[in-house]
């Protein structure tokens, strides 16, 4: 057979090697064809400028499978996906700024906030290397038209998109026409007894401690204890959908039907009805029935039974609407 032996030099002003292959009658050179190849290539920035250019201003710009295909038919160039989703990024950037400068902008964005809406109240708490921790905003407009609403508050937080961690945290009313009425925002690092209790104490600053006051939620430890604490004299009753939920992942076969059960038994009026109701639950959903004996007090999801008047607002699904809508402001 023909003899092989390979041959590396380095290219002039150029960080690059040539590999040569040499087989006794054929030998090829690659740095050519790699340089050429580099030059056919698009970068982050070329993908950026298309999509300002195409969608300025938009947030909303083609998938990164989709931009590889508009750079080759408009430039002729060639990107990876990798490329046009880093370029996708930039872009977002070039519109929104990126989250470090958002970050340092904040102050500034709450002053104006106050001066072009009167009663506003806004607050940003640092660590103690003078960080960002938490913060929270209330509309003057909204605070002053909670008079006009039913005293139930829904309380929740979803996760923020961003290339930071934290929690996006409503916290919604609704008037007589069931109109979902935003009360409160706030972002924190995580759901934990410091931060809920934090977003409370700021809550109530503007809303004050009534035994008129509802709030409606989700289960979650921190919620439970910040209310208690900072708002002793409301009621407090827990989201009817997430607690069936929980109750259907204690039976084994029924599940929809247990839950289903659940929430029949948790929306009676009367307890004359309520009780036969949930003494069928007991009987076909023993298991399902001894969990909510044990850990939920019955006060806290029946509405008969309920101390307050939450009127039928008996599940946290105001919250879930208000995470649809600022699905794009997440990110």
């Amino acid at each position: 057979g023909f003899g092989w032996y390979l041959r590396t030099a380095q290219v002039p002003n150029s960080t690059s090697f040539s590999v040569r292959v040499y087989t006794g009658k054929h030998k090829c050179s690659r740095a050519s064809a790699s340089t050429s190849m580099k030059k056919t290539r698009g970068t982050p920035r070329l993908v950026a400028a298309i999509l300002n250019e195409d969608y300025a201003g938009s947030f909303d710009t083609p998938s990164p499978k989709n931009i590889v295909d508009i750079v080759q038919g408009r430039m002729g160039v060639k990107v990876s996906y990798s490329t046009a989703l880093r370029g996708k990024h930039r872009a977002l950037d070039d519109v929104r700024g990126n989250p470090e400068e958002c970050f340092q902008l904040i102050h500034s964005y709450f002053y104006m906030l106050k001066r072009v809406n009167p009663g506003t109240v806004t607050n940003v708490k640092v660590d103690a290397n003078g960080k960002f921790l938490y913060c929270f905003a209330a509309l003057g407009a909204c605070i002053e038209g909670f008079q006009a609403m039913r005293k139930v508050i829904i309380v929740d937080a979803t996760s923020l998109k961003t290339s930071y961690p934290g929690m996006l945290v409503f916290a919604t009313a609704q008037d007589p026409n069931h109109h979902h009425y935003p009360l409160a925002f706030g972002i924190i690092d995580s759901e934990n007894h410091a931060s809920w209790g934090w977003f409370f104490q700021m809550l109530k600053t503007v809303i004050e401690d009534s035994p008129e006051l509802v709030f409606v939620s989700d289960r979650h430890q921190s919620i439970i204890k910040s209310v208690k604490e900072v708002y002793p004299s409301a009621e407090h009753g827990y989201c009817i959908y997430h607690l069936s939920q929980n109750v259907k992942g204690r039976v084994n076969i029924n599940k929809d039907e247990c839950a289903k059960h659940f929430i029949q038994c948790a929306e009676i009026y009367t307890v004359g009805e309520f009780w036969p109701c949930f003494s069928d639950f007991q009987s076909r959903y023993p298991s399902a029935a001894v969990y909510l004996e044990e850990h939920v007090e019955t006060a806290k999801w029946a509405r008969c039974l309920f101390k307050g008047v939450r009127y039928d607002v008996d599940t946290s699904n105001v919250v879930e609407s208000m995470n649809s809508v600022f699905r794009k402001a997440r990110k």
